[in-house]
């Protein structure tokens, strides 16, 4: 939180890397930001949830269209990144862990 926001910022980083060539790899980093502003109140635990996960479900289509218009803009033929369950992915555990 911020005094000079009218909410608080939130701040979704996209890491996406693709194959171009055999022995060629190109990677684009995004950073969406969000500025929400809540009406209410709402208990510690629902505004845990919202900050950490509903925040990065909101931007995710954002995020996505990001990666691809830089693709576009730069002449790759990159596939477009998939729609996902967000939610569900940062609930998953780690791979290492499963």
């Amino acid at each position: 939180d911020r005094d000079e926001l009218p909410g608080f910022l939130a701040l979704l980083t996209v890491q996406a890397e693709f194959r171009i060539r055999v022995g060629a790899k190109c990677r684009i980093e995004t950073k969406t930001a969000g500025v929400f502003r809540r009406v209410g109140e709402l208990d510690p635990a629902s505004d845990s949830q919202f900050r950490q996960l509903d925040c990065a479900v909101i931007l995710w289509p954002y995020a996505r269209a990001t990666v691809g218009e830089i693709a576009r803009m730069t002449g790759l033929d990159l596939p477009p990144l998939p729609t996902v369950d967000v939610r569900r992915t940062l609930n998953a555990k780690p791979l290492d862990q499963a």
